[in-house]
């Protein structure tokens, strides 16, 4: 994805992109959430098995209307959370920008934006099963279970600046990193 500097426009004065890009391919089940969205889907598999028995066997006096009402408790909502955990995969996964430029590394999300400066002493490392490259305080960071973790996370200080951020699914991690080693002050 190339850029230029008027896409970002909270670039200072001589601040250049070197590079843009944004997360590649976010498989659902990747490493960072496949606990938690398996245990989602078994659960709601299970209420939405347990509402069509009830339907089927166990109501079997019960009215249309009595019917129809279990039927959207124990089958719509768990076909919504379904629904929900691929679509907030997908638009993060469309949403998210990364950019590094002389300076720092810029994540934009949907939620929040992020600003690592890049400076000597930098801790980097590249993180092989999910292709992301980690930097500052989040070297050796464990994923975190959040919305946004298949994409960014981030170290914060107590005044909410960034410490660390990993950036997740990039189709050249070793070639990001090259590019940030090689922009370090």
């Amino acid at each position: 994805m190339e850029s230029t500097e008027n896409s970002y426009p909270e670039l200072a004065e001589g601040e250049k992109v070197l590079w843009a890009g944004k997360p590649e391919g976010v498989v659902l089940l990747d490493n960072v959430m496949k606990t938690r969205t398996i245990i989602i889907w078994i659960v709601c598999c299970i209420l939405i098995l347990a509402g069509l028995y009830c339907a089927a066997f166990l109501l079997s006096g019960a009215t249309l209307g009595q019917r129809i009402a279990l039927l959207v408790v124990f089958d719509l909502i768990p076909v919504l959370i379904l629904w929900n955990t691929v679509r907030d995969t997908r638009a993060l996964q469309n949403r998210t920008q990364y950019h590094i430029t002389n300076r720092r590394v810029l994540v934009r999300s949907p939620y929040t934006d992020y600003s690592l400066p890049l400076c000597a002493g930098l801790a980097m490392d590249i993180g092989r099963e999910n292709r992301s490259v980690r930097l500052g305080k989040a070297v050796g960071m464990k994923p975190i279970h959040e919305r946004n973790a298949t994409l960014t996370n981030s170290c914060r200080d107590d005044e909410n600046k960034a410490e660390g951020l990993v950036l997740y699914n990039l189709s050249d991690p070793d070639a990001v990193l090259r590019l940030i080693h090689a922009n370090l002050s």
